[in-house]
Order: C-alpha cells, then sequence, then structure tokens
C-alpha cells in the first residue's frame, strides 16, 4: 500500500501496482469513487475478474450450485462493495436476482442450487458487476434433456 495526496489535501490509499494518474485525469473520464479505483482504472480497464466455478454438466430442470469469486491481481478481492447480475444464453433459465457482494463475502460467494437450465446442449451462465464496465465471467454448462 502507498499514500499519497489527490491535490485537494485527501490522502488515498491505493493497492500495490495500481497508479493514481491524479485527480484531472480522473475527471476527463468521468466520476469516479474511490471504491471504484480500486477496481477499475481511471478509464475503466478493468483490473478485478469474476471466475465462476460450476459444474460441467447438468440435467435440464435440476438446480445446481455455482461458486463466484472475484479476484485482483490473482487474488480473492477482499473490497468488492457492488452487486453481480446473472445472465444466461438458456431463455428459460431460472437465475439468482442480482447479489450484493458484502465484506463477509471476503470476495467469494456461493449460490447453492441457485442455477437451473432447461435447454439441452452447451448453455453460458455469466454474470458481471453493476456499474463496473468489464468485469465479468462466465461458465459453460453441459445441459442433458
Amino acid at each position: 500500500m502507498s499514500q499519497s495526496k489527490n491535490g485537494h489535501g485527501v490522502n488515498l490509499s491505493l493497492r500495490s501496482g495500481f497508479r493514481l494518474r491524479g485527480f484531472r485525469k480522473l475527471r476527463m473520464c468521468g466520476l469516479i469513487t474511490v471504491f471504484a479505483a480500486l477496481t477499475t482504472s481511471a478509464c475503466g480497464t478493468p483490473h478485478a475478474t469474476l471466475d465462476f466455478v460450476a459444474p460441467s454438466a447438468a440435467t435440464a430442470g435440476t438446480p445446481f450450485t455455482i461458486i463466484v469469486n472475484v479476484i485482483y491481481q490473482d487474488k480473492p478481492d477482499t473490497v468488492i462493495n457492488n452487486h453481480i447480475h446473472f445472465t444466461s444464453s438458456d431463455p428459460n433459465a431460472s437465475l439468482p436476482g442480482d447479489y450484493f457482494f458484502t465484506p463477509t463475502d471476503a470476495g467469494s460467494h456461493t449460490f447453492t442450487n441457485g442455477f437451473t437450465l432447461f435447454t439441452p446442449g452447451n448453455q453460458t451462465v455469466s454474470g458481471y458487476i453493476v456499474d463496473a464496465s468489464g468485469i465479468n465471467g462466465s461458465a459453460t454448462v453441459s445441459v442433458a434433456p
């Protein structure tokens, strides 16, 4: 961690490897909060990813579990403070509603029997962090009839 002043007398703590290039640079790319700066560069380049741990196969209509890990610089992102939204290539899929990560999640959440796919074939389950452009992930599940 390093500390610097942002030109407005405010001390900022930054993760190593991430350089804040100044308040003016941030303003050119849009208003970004300090929390967003931990997972997104000044112009929206993602630094975090979502790692989906899912079964490779499932039976149509049978719920299954997926674990979503938020990874930042090859480690769990324990400061994630936003919600995830899920989508699927299966138009009939039953998916969890948006989930807001909390500090107790420590960068990982298990969605026990939270997903059900109905259309046979290879289907994708995807998720993205709302309001954090480019932080997303997915898993492909082979659905048997």
